[in-house]
């Protein structure tokens, strides 16, 4: 049996989180162990925090899910975004991937593939 990813999801959408996480309770990938409207929250919390994968909105009114990837350096990404103007910075960090919202089952499940592999 596969080892599911450990995964936390941050949006300042609540809408977002209740969809990815939805969407995740059909793969078998990947868990959704905690989810966050507040990035300075979730960043608070981080080191006491099992998880192997973030999921993260590149806008967000607190702080940038750009900067919440650098920070957290060694902990793979997956960016969901409708901001198509930041992908260029989205790039830069190598995320395993970039979801474009709306988010499309399909699309989320590649993007877990591949950060599970």
């Amino acid at each position: 049996m596969l080892q599911k990813l450990r995964a936390v999801a941050v949006d300042d959408d609540s809408s977002i989180l209740s969809t990815i996480t939805q969407m995740c309770k059909d793969s078998p990938l990947v868990e959704i162990v905690n989810t966050y409207t507040n990035p300075e929250k979730f960043l608070s919390e981080a080191p006491m925090l099992e998880f192997d994968l973030c999921m993260l909105d590149i806008q967000m009114p607190q702080m940038e899910g750009i900067t919440l990837a650098q920070v957290l350096k060694k902990k793979p990404v997956i960016f969901i975004t409708g901001a198509d103007d930041r992908f260029r910075d989205a790039l830069n960090l190598s995320p395993v991937d970039i979801v474009p919202k709306p988010i499309l089952k399909d699309r989320l499940f590649s993007a877990l593939e591949k950060a599970h592999n």
